[in-house]
């Protein structure tokens, strides 16, 4: 056989290889773990809602098992029946006309035990993907296409387990991450690769995480309206917030409430557009910093702003109360502990509430 014959079969083998292995890198499937005997439906049945542009494909494995099937499925949910009872299985999805998962705290949502991998899948939306998934782990280390994903809204919520690294998330085109994080009360991983300049929306985002305390100094916050309830509850976070640029945010309501260990500068918000602050600072015990500059001019609700901050003893006398219509408990288990501060901060207290009750004659 003439060499240039063999040269040729020789080139043709490896460029269908590297054809065939390209394919497979480009056709990978969204790999998960579920365990049946964690409390959910039926022992042999897995159900969890999905979105598809089309028939969708998917195959499983007993872990441990020999037990093994294959299948379709369309529209807005997937089930899976007879299955082996109480087995673990690898749920190997297809990323042909498969859009999102949407656990949405369903039936089965404590079973999902694993993301394996992420797969080629091209993601429309992260909302209520894994809501309520409490057992839930992210051990891939691939990649995720969120390319065309704007919510992130309660992605991760109340999955009480999940503390893996999202650096590697885009999340250039999200514009809501309304409760992503909250309720993951061990998630304390970094965030600085988080692209926010769409974001208008961190409602909740972190509310509930009791563990977190990563820097957000890279945060984009231009284009958010709503920071209500975005650290609620994080009783570790004391990290810098200056770089925040709050001058589109309209609500600032429990922001901050319960952050214990919380003490950092506010000098730097613009809160002209801020119309309820209700929480804010709520038993923020640690919390003393000035809260001269607030521009309160627009705000309706004070309800319980520094209560519990048993620390503060700050001058509030420039604060604007002529809109406000709720107050109640603003300084509440605050105002001993003011009496106990300077004379000034004390006559500030007085001359705010004197000002407050000359607005209403």
């Amino acid at each position: 056989m003439p060499k240039t014959f063999l040269q040729l079969i020789v080139i043709s083998l490896l460029a269908w290889g590297t054809m065939w292995h390209s394919a497979q890198a480009q056709n990978s499937p969204f790999i998960t773990r579920w365990d049946l005997s964690k409390t959910g439906g039926a022992a042999t049945t897995l159900t969890f809602g999905v979105a598809t542009a089309g028939t969708v494909s998917y195959t499983w494995q007993q872990v441990g098992g020999t037990a093994s099937g294959s299948g379709t499925f369309s529209g807005s949910t997937l089930t899976i029946k007879n299955l082996p009872a109480n087995a673990t299985i690898d749920l190997s999805i297809d990323p042909v006309n498969f859009q999102r998962i949407i656990i949405d705290y369903g039936t089965d949502r404590q079973r999902l035990m694993e993301i394996k991998q992420w797969g080629t899948v091209a993601w429309t939306s992260m909302q209520n993907a894994f809501w309520g998934c409490s057992n839930m782990t992210l051990t891939a280390t691939d990649t995720p296409n969120f390319a065309a994903v704007t919510d992130m809204s309660s992605m991760f919520a109340y999955c009480s387990s999940f503390n893996q690294s999202v650096s590697n998330f885009n999340t250039a085109t999200v514009t809501n991450m309304s409760g992503m994080f909250g309720e993951c009360s061990a998630f304390n991983q970094s965030v600085s690769s988080f692209n926010t300049e769409k974001v208008t929306n961190m409602s909740y985002m972190f509310s509930g995480c009791r563990a977190f305390n990563q820097s957000v100094s890279s945060f984009n916050t231009e284009k958010v309206t709503n920071m209500s309830y975005m650290f609620e509850g994080c009783r570790s976070f004391n990290q810098s917030v200056s770089n925040f640029n709050t001058a589109a945010v309209t609500s600032m309501s429990s922001m901050f409430s319960g952050c214990r260990a919380f003490n950092q500068s506010v000098s730097n918000f613009n809160t002209a557009a801020v119309t309820t602050m209700g929480g804010m600072f709520s038993n923020c015990s640690s919390f003393n910093q000035s809260v001269s500059n607030f521009n309160t001019q627009k705000v309706t609700d004070f309800w319980s702003m520094f209560s519990g901050c048993t620390s503060f003893n700050q001058s509030v006398s420039n604060f604007n109360t002529q809109k406000a219509t709720r107050m109640s408990s603003m300084f509440w288990e605050l105002l001993y502990a003011l009496k106990l501060g300077t004379l000034k901060q004390t006559f500030s207290l007085i001359g705010f509430f004197v000002l407050k009750i000359r607005s209403y004659f």
